[in-house]
């Protein structure tokens, strides 16, 4: 929980100062978006098969089309099953936990009077933790039946995380979106996110 902690301080700590002094030397875009992601390396995932994502971040254009991005995000995921020989439902839970920083570029930009589209592409590294609780059963001697436990881990490791996605420029301030984020956490797991934004334009 501590490291949790520490891994989110770091990465709001980061997002705010980044914010102050991109705001001293231009625009930026600051944004919320939330959406579904799915983990796909069966190795660690099952049988987590799916849940919410969200996150907050900003982008700053250094050029035209070169920009600079930070991110916090974060997905949840739970399954009940049915486990070992006392057919016992249990509920399997996990949470991921990243913050990124890494560049981007807008692949097309185009404004008309106050509105406007950006495709983008963007690549980023930082911290990613895992943290999940598992159920298993265990049995004692001349007992009939097992006895169930919760099993709970905590990772953290790099975070590698590339994305695509799309705005469009509804007013001066505002922007709506789609994203695709994926995050592979170093030598653990691969998550997809397919999510909606809404961006505030600061100039």
């Amino acid at each position: 929980m501590k490291r949790r902690l520490f891994i989110f301080a770091c990465s709001l700590l980061i997002i705010s100062s980044n914010s102050t002094i991109f705001a001293q030397k231009g625009s930026f875009d600051f944004y919320l978006m939330g959406g579904w992601s799915k983990s796909c390396l069966e190795s660690y995932s099952y049988p987590y098969k799916g849940g919410g994502n969200s996150g907050i971040g900003i982008k700053y254009h250094l050029k035209d089309k070169l920009y600079f991005t930070s991110e916090l995000a974060m997905s949840m995921s739970s399954k009940t099953t049915i486990i070992g020989e006392g057919n016992r439902a249990c509920t399997y839970q996990r949470q991921d936990y990243r913050g990124t920083m890494g560049i981007g570029y807008d692949i097309i930009n185009r404004t008309f009077n106050n509105t406007g589209i950006s495709v983008y592409i963007q690549g980023a590294l930082g911290i990613g933790n895992i943290h999940s609780t598992q159920p298993y059963q265990w049995w004692m001697d001349g007992d009939n039946m097992p006895w169930y436990n919760t099993e709970k881990k905590d990772f953290s490791t790099l975070a590698v995380s590339p994305a695509v996605g799309f705005d469009y420029k509804i007013k001066d301030m505002f922007k709506i979106g789609v994203t695709y984020v994926g995050h592979y956490l170093w030598g653990m797991d691969y998550n997809n996110s397919v999510n909606l934004k809404i961006s505030f334009v600061f100039d």
